[in-house]
């Protein structure tokens, strides 16, 4: 089986500030993004510009984020289980690895750019030695 490295793994940069600057039109409510979200697709820019190379289409293994009401999460990436907590900030959604100080650095930061009831998409923004690198994230509600 292909190891799959995705959100919590390939993102260790986040530019927290850079997120913060990009507004959402609404606030969102914790209740829309608690549930069981699979990862459908990545698309991947560098500098702007589409990077087919990083994109992901299908996947070798099932990967999904599950928010709980009591504000932990599971990222399950293909049978590889991580656990922690997770906080929402208007339109940012963080997520912190069980163990680790719970300060911003330690956590990771997406920037939830759109959501209904079946699909929520976010994107990261790292800085990379190729420039910056954004990751747009599309997820499916699987359950509630």
């Amino acid at each position: 089986m292909k190891r799959l490295f995705i959100p919590a793994r390939i993102l260790s940069a986040v530019l927290f500030m850079a997120l913060l600057t990009t507004g959402c039109e609404s606030q969102l409510n914790r209740e829309r993004i608690i549930g069981r979200w699979e990862l459908i697709s990545i698309e991947s820019e560098i500098n702007g510009v589409p990077d087919p190379t990083g994109d992901i289409a299908h996947f070798d293994s099932f990967v999904y984020y599950e928010f709980k009401s009591d504000s932990t999460y599971i990222l399950n990436e293909g049978g590889n289980i991580e656990t922690g907590t997770w906080t929402l900030r208007d339109s940012i959604i963080g997520t912190l690895l069980n163990g680790l100080e719970d300060d911003s650095v330690n956590y990771q930061w997406y920037h939830i750019t759109e959501i209904d009831d079946s699909i929520m998409i976010s994107n990261s923004i790292t800085e990379s030695p190729y420039g910056k690198l954004t990751d747009i994230f599309k997820y499916k509600k699987i359950t509630k």
